[in-house]
């Protein structure tokens, strides 16, 4: 997620698909949806799979328009689901 692509010659459903894709490729790895309701038990792994979501900027989604709206919010949220990964993306967008 960290490529450097210039935002402003991207249709926006083709950023939108990037942005899924990329969601979707970071869980696979960093959260896999085996065995993902065990390991959503340890604290620990919550924390790990969180901060490395922040390092994505996926924390700031939703907050300010520029970083991505709730339309792009709702996409990690899906990805989030999807994958059974517990983090606190709403949370984070609303404060």
């Amino acid at each position: 997620m960290n490529r450097s692509v210039d935002r402003s010659r991207l249709p926006v459903e083709e950023e939108r698909a990037m942005l899924r894709d990329s969601v979707r490729g970071f869980l696979e790895a960093h959260w896999p949806s085996a065995g993902a309701v065990e390991r959503a038990r340890d604290p620990a792994a919550v924390a790990t799979l969180w901060r490395a979501l922040v390092g994505q900027g996926l924390a700031s989604l939703g907050g300010m328009p520029e970083e991505g709206g709730l339309r792009e919010l709702a996409i990690v949220m899906e990805e989030l689901g999807r994958s059974a990964a517990p983090a606190p993306q709403l949370g984070a967008a609303t404060v």
